[in-house]
Parts: structure tokens; C-alpha cells; sequence
């Protein structure tokens, strides 16, 4: 097995190699597809040999590939992103599991019962869609997006003690490369003016890793999918580090608190309000739990949320001066900003766009409130986003979708009310063993209970529980909170 510093050196190596192919591919579609199908095949082989660095490597391309489009194979008019090709991979060797072995170790666990009720949701929402007469596209389109879950037994075939180690390690680097990639982009936008930066622009873009929005005075957000792990895992780390201290040594304290500190920093630089709202919550709620149960003091809540928002006021710090940073180069002028805010997207049109679609959604869901429009079902609304606008015909505004920004509004349309409670019902069953284990004062446990609701507050606005980014977020911490649970009853 690799040492730490061999297995960090690996990673950055890894991590690096892909960015660059991620370009070279970019530039010239068929080296990207070639790279994408031998990462792919890598990956199959890892897997066979050692599932649980596979499993790792797969969620940290969750951690870092936006979209899923870092590589993609394309084919004339197929276009498949590698995030599709691992995703199938993964299925074939859980199917060559399945039948070599005749069995599998995630139907030792209640939660299969759940699991199992989910599948009949989806299966139902689809033909809840072909029977109102949805488009075949859009219901194909939406289902696709819940077939995530399919990895959800696969996962449970990881060892334990293995897949802790590897993670431990490559995920802080993950986050580390994260923070260091959107920090570039800042600096980027900050300092060349639209010409010299546009195939910068255009890449992000076409690879769906992140938007570019100029927000005002020279400020830029760069958002990215993919940050809902710089929140999950910030805060996770925070709370878990805060619950161990007595545990940890200085030096293991500082790297989790750096580590937890940069990923609130790009969570800050992502500009999203709903990820600010979720940590927030997120960490008042931990708090009110943990000083109810007297697991930490009045004095210590109240210090370690000060030092939170003064990490947060310096994360707001950190971005202004890497903006606006005149070395070594001079920062945009302020003429130069309003130029290339010109040829960029509206920080505020996503916002307006949500509140418009507010009441068109909720009014489509009230025609079948209990078994949903099934999968492909859309609303129409007007909106003010220009991106949007400028897909309608005459510019008029008047806009169809089928993806929706409110998460939970989304589940009841296509899944209606007994649907949403099912699938509600199996993700909150399938965590309860970090109550349990909580209660036990198991410091692990209650930081991802912290970071897990980052992601259950972070749907209310942006949907990620019908989005592999957080259903593998979902998967990765179910199987820990089950097999530790299991390991230990």
C-alpha cells in the first residue's frame, strides 16, 4: 500500500495529468475521447483489484469534474461524459459481482427495503410521464439523473478500514486543488481583459465546470456545481475537529481547521446564497443539537461560531485581494470590468429566475399533488435571466423546463407527495445510524451529519438529490454511517 506521501504525490499527479488532458481534449475531441475511454478502462482496473480506491477516485471526480464533463467521449452527434463512462463501468462490475458472487453484502441491511420502494417511485414517475403524454426526450432526460443510485450497492462493497485511509488523504487534496482552481479563476478574471481570457472562458463553460458572472466593482463569482463539496466537507471537517480536539494532536488539529478553513473559502468565492444559507443553518442546527445534549458547553458554541464568521469575513478578505491584487500584474480598471461584465452573465438573473418560477411550479404541482406529473413534466413561466430570454422566441421571456431550481418542489411535481415521502423516507432511515452512533460521541459521525445537512438545506434552492453530484454525496455517507453501525452492533 502507498504511504501517505507517496499516495498524496499520486494524487496531485493524477489530478494534474487530467486537467491537462482535460484541455488537450477540449481542443481536439478525439484525444479527448481516447483519454476519457483509458481513464475509464484505469479506473475498471483499480476497481477490480482495490474497490475501495476506486470508490474514492470516483467521488473525488464528484469532487472536482463540475458536470461530469472534465473528459468526454464523443462520437457524431453522442457525446458522453467520462462521469457517464465511470458510471457504467461501475454498473458492469457490480453486475459481474452480483453474478460470480450470488450475492451482495447491501442486502444484509434494512435500508434495501427502502431502496427498493425507491425504484418502484421512479419506475412509476416514468410511466406516470408517458401516460400524461410528457415528451420521451425529457422523461429519458429526467429519470437518467436518478440512476446515481445504482453505485448504492456497489459502494457497500468497499472495505471499511481501507476506503477511510485513502480518503483521509486524497480528499484534502481534492478540496486543496479545488480551492487553488477557483482562486485562479478569480485571479484570471480579475486581471485580463475578455479577449485574452475568453478561450479560458469558453473551456470552463464547455467543459460545465463552472460559470463566470461578474457580480459589481470588479468582483467575479465563479460558481461550480462541484462546491457543494467545498461546504459538505468545510464544515464537515469544522464540527468533526471540534468534537475530537481532545483526541488530535496540534498539528492534526491545525491541518483539519486549514483544510475546513479553505473549504468555507471556496464555498465564500462560489457566491452562491444558498450555499452560504445551508452552512449557516447547518451549523446553528449542529450546535443547538450538540449544547442540548450537552456534548459542548455554552462558552465553546459561542467562541467556535465567532471563529467561523470571522473565517467566513476573511474567506470575503481573500477573494476581494485576489481580485484586486495589482502583482504581478495590475488588476482590470473599473472600465475594463464593466467591459467584461458585458460579455459575461448577470451575478442576480439565476436569483430572479427562481422567485419568477416560484409560482407557475407550485400551481402545476397542485394538479396531481399525490402521484406527481411524472418524469419530463414541465412549467411554463416568464423570466428575466438573459441566458434564458434569449432561447425564447421574439426574446419574449416566456420560457419551458423540465429542470427546476426549487429541489424539493421538483421531487413533488415528478414524484408527488407519496413519492417525495418515500424518497425522503429512505434517505432520512438510511442515516439514522448517525443519530445512534452520535449519541456514542463518535466525532466522525457528527461531522458528517453536519455535512450532509449542508446538502439536504442546499436543495430547498438548488436541486442536488436528483443530480449525481448529490446522490454520490448521499451514497459515500450512508455506506459509512451503515457499515460502521453494523461493524459495531
Amino acid at each position: 500500500m502507498l504511504k501517505n506521501n507517496n499516495l498524496i504525490l499520486t494524487t496531485i499527479l493524477v489530478i494534474f495529468l487530467t486537467e491537462i488532458l482535460s484541455y488537450l481534449g477540449w481542443r481536439s475531441p478525439l484525444l479527448g475521447s481516447i483519454a476519457a475511454i483509458l481513464l475509464t478502462i484505469v479506473w475498471l482496473i483499480i476497481a477490480a483489484r482495490n474497490l475501495s480506491m476506486a470508490m474514492v477516485w470516483l467521488t473525488l471526480e464528484l469532487i472536482l469534474g463540475g458536470f461530469g464533463y472534465w473528459l468526454s467521449f464523443e462520437v457524431g452527434n453522442l457525446v458522453l461524459s467520462m462521469r457517464m463512462l465511470l458510471f457504467g463501468a461501475g454498473v458492469s462490475l457490480l453486475i459481474y459481482k452480483l453474478v460470480v458472487n450470488k450475492q451482495l453484502e447491501f442486502f444484509k441491511y434494512k435500508i434495501k427495503w427502502w431502496y427498493g420502494a425507491c425504484g418502484l417511485v421512479f419506475i412509476l414517475s416514468v410511466v406516470v410521464g408517458s401516460f400524461n403524454g410528457n415528451e420521451s426526450a425529457n422523461i429519458i432526460l429526467d429519470g437518467q439523473r436518478y440512476l446515481y443510485w445504482l453505485l448504492l450497492p456497489l459502494w457497500f462493497e468497499i472495505n471499511l478500514s481501507d476506503f477511510k485511509k485513502y480518503a483521509t488523504v486524497i480528499f484534502p487534496v481534492g478540496l486543496i486543488w479545488l480551492f487553488l482552481k477557483t482562486s485562479a479563476g478569480l485571479y484570471i478574471f480579475g486581471h485580463f481583459n475578455f479577449e485574452q481570457v475568453k478561450w479560458f472562458y469558453t473551456f470552463w463553460r464547455d467543459i460545465r465546470f463552472a460559470e463566470i458572472t461578474h457580480i459589481s466593482d470588479g468582483m467575479f463569482r465563479i460558481f461550480s456545481q462541484s462546491h457543494i463539496y467545498a461546504g459538505i466537507f468545510g464544515l464537515g471537517l469544522w464540527v468533526y475537529n471540534l468534537f475530537s480536539a481532545s483526541a488530535l494532536n496540534w498539528r492534526a488539529q491545525f491541518s483539519w481547521y486549514l483544510i475546513s478553513a479553505l473549504g468555507i473559502f471556496t464555498a465564500v468565492m462560489s457566491f452562491s446564497r444558498s450555499f452560504w444559507l445551508a452552512i449557516a443553518v447547518s451549523l446553528l442546527l449542529i450546535n443547538i443539537v450538540l449544547l442540548f445534549k450537552k456534548y459542548l458547553s455554552f462558552n465553546i458554541v459561542i467562541k467556535q461560531c465567532g471563529i467561523m464568521l470571522l473565517i467566513v469575513l476573511a474567506g470575503f478578505g481573500y477573494m476581494l485581494t485576489t481580485t484586486r491584487l495589482n502583482w504581478p500584474i495590475e488588476s482590470l480598471s473599473s472600465t475594463e470590468t464593466s467591459s467584461l461584465s458585458s460579455r459575461l452573465t448577470s451575478g442576480d438573473a439565476a436569483t430572479n429566475s427562481r422567485m419568477q418560477l416560484w409560482g407557475p411550479l407550485t400551481k402545476a404541482i397542485s394538479g396531481n399533488i399525490l402521484i406527481g406529473q411524472g418524469f419530463g413534466a414541465t412549467v411554463t413561466y416568464f423570466t428575466s435571466d438573459p441566458r434564458r430570454v434569449a432561447q425564447t422566441a421574439g426574446g419574449s421571456g416566456e420560457y419551458t423546463t423540465y429542470a427546476f431550481e426549487w429541489g424539493y418542489l421538483e421531487l413533488w411535481l415528478k414524484f408527488g407527495l407519496v413519492g417525495l415521502v418515500v424518497y425522503l423516507g429512505f434517505i432520512i432511515r438510511s442515516l439514522l445510524p448517525i443519530w445512534h452512533e452520535a449519541k456514542k460521541g463518535r466525532a466522525v459521525l457528527i461531522g458528517l451529519s453536519a455535512g450532509i445537512l449542508v446538502l439536504l438545506i442546499t436543495n430547498i434552492t438548488t436541486p442536488y438529490l436528483n443530480h449525481a453530484l448529490g446522490i454520490g454525496a448521499l451514497m459515500l455517507v450512508i455506506t459509512l454511517v451503515n457499515k460502521e453501525n453494523y461493524a459495531t452492533n
